[in-house]
């Protein structure tokens, strides 16, 4: 989840990995380095989270089908509400 939350909140980083010291690096598409936040993204992590435990069966189906590829119309045709 805090891969998730670093690209939510630096939408500019390309590239994330985790620094060895319980943080990550971060570079963008010019190579140059971001700083990254980590009260922010453990902050943004547990929005994130919170948000997917709160999702409805449903609504955590329709996005595995997004996910796999699945065109809008095709997911509403699968799920039925």
């Amino acid at each position: 989840m805090e891969h998730e939350a670093i690209y939510n909140l630096y939408p500019n980083a390309v590239n994330v990995n985790e620094d060895g010291n319980g943080g990550f690096r971060a570079v963008d598409i010019d190579g140059n380095e971001i700083t990254i936040d980590m009260s922010a993204v453990n902050t943004k992590a547990t929005e994130l989270q919170t948000a997917e435990d709160n999702k409805s069966a449903s609504e955590r189906a329709k996005q595995k089908l997004r996910n796999m590829g699945f065109a809008e119309d095709e997911v509403a045709l699968l799920i039925h509400e």
